[in-house]
């Protein structure tokens, strides 16, 4: 995934590479392009760093919907932002 950022004045704008979709955890949309979480970027607000979360999604046709539900779910990526939980 390579998130482009770039801010100007007022405008913030983003560049996120479009991918084959998949189906979402619901089942319900298709995912497009997605930060897979959220995500620190270098462009500065008020002298902060701007966190995005991205997701860009289209719904199914009823075809498309019944072909993806037969087959497995893509595993969504791990986050870089969260700490690792232990296993008891």
């Amino acid at each position: 995934m390579s998130l482009k950022i770039t801010r100007d004045r007022k405008t913030l704008k983003i560049e996120l590479p479009l991918e084959t979709p998949w189906l979402s955890k619901s089942a319900k949309t298709l995912l497009v392009a997605s930060t897979h979480g959220p995500r620190m970027t270098e462009a500065i607000h008020k002298g902060r760093n701007i966190s995005l979360l991205l997701n860009a999604y289209i719904r199914p046709t009823e075809k498309e919907l019944k072909r993806l539900q037969e087959r497995p779910r893509r595993k969504p990526r791990k986050s870089r932002n969260k700490p690792p939980q232990s296993r008891r």
